[in-house]
């Protein structure tokens, strides 16, 4: 299901199953064309790709309660979404209770979604069940197969720039990652929340559980357990500085640490909770233990 020009939409109560790849015409290092396949996909993106169409999908955009298989031949080939959420204007997303399994990219996909002239616009990720294969596609990032991303991708200045930047809250998600360099979630953006999350890591020696790119986040009462490099990740990427984020109470008792249990490359970061291995690489970091 592809919506580029909507004012409003539900989709809840479907299975998909059985979607065969598109071969999209895209220059990439495994060749001239790009296999896509989705479960549903909101946004100008694939309509327009030079630049966002303001106005063109907006009003309340729903997916819930839908159970999402797109268990395809080629995964390491294969640009697969199960709920993909990109350039939509002034949006209330809300992505629900649904089942994900088997996609070979991103599960949950929310990227550069703006807030309207009226500053409207948020995005609510909240009670799906997400099993990750163990292959995916290793473009556009190596990181892969992932749960949820969130944030900003296309035009990273906007996860920093109030006026474009939609909230988002990230919450009681059940995120099952098995690929050797799989992202439980990844919050690319300032003052992301993502609360009371369960995260199980089955992956590698790169696989992390929870990953905080932008600044001011509120990262808060989730457990991740399994074993792979991190639980937890404060860190940079293209303009996005990791910093000033709280991380209160995350439980990481269960989790086998290949690295440590909380990487810190940004700065300003504070980390209350029981005591686990840090690896403090910015500067003016607090961690606060509270067994």
């Amino acid at each position: 299901m592809h919506f580029p020009y909507v004012s409003g939409a539900e989709i809840s109560g479907n299975k998909i199953t059985n979607v065969q790849p598109y071969a999209m015409p895209y220059k990439w290092k495994g060749g001239d064309k790009l296999l896509v396949t989705a479960g549903v996909l909101f946004g100008t993106r694939f309509a327009h790709r030079e630049k966002i169409l303001p106005g063109a999908v907006t009003g309340n955009l729903i997916f819930q309660n839908n159970d999402v298989d797109l268990k395809c031949e080629n995964p390491k080939m294969t640009m697969g979404q199960g709920a993909f959420f990109i350039w939509t204007w002034g949006a209330s997303i809300e992505i629900k209770g649904n089942t994900i399994r088997n996609v070979s990219r991103n599960s949950i996909e929310s990227l550069d979604n703006y807030l309207d002239e009226k500053g409207r616009g948020s995005v609510v990720v909240a009670g799906n069940n997400i099993v990750t294969p163990a292959v995916g596609i290793p473009f556009p990032s190596p990181a892969t197969p992932n749960g949820i991303i969130v944030g900003w991708f296309l035009d990273m200045s906007g996860g920093s720039d109030p006026s474009r930047n939609s909230k988002i809250t990230v919450i009681r998600n059940y995120v099952q990652t098995n690929g050797e360099t799989s992202a439980g979630i990844a919050s690319l953006g300032d003052g992301i929340a993502v609360l009371g999350n369960r995260v199980e890591v089955r992956g590698g020696s790169k696989a992390r559980g929870i990953s905080q790119l932008g600044s001011n986040g509120f990262v808060a009462r989730n457990k991740i357990d399994g074993s792979g490099a991190w639980a937890l990740q404060a860190v940079q990427m293209r303009g996005l500085k990791g910093n000033c984020n709280t991380f209160a109470w995350n439980d990481v008792s269960g989790f086998k640490a290949i690295v440590g249990d909380f990487l810190c490359t940004g700065n300003k970061n504070t980390l209350i909770g029981a005591k686990c291995k840090v690896v403090d690489k910015g500067k003016a970091n607090k961690v606060f233990v509270m067994d």
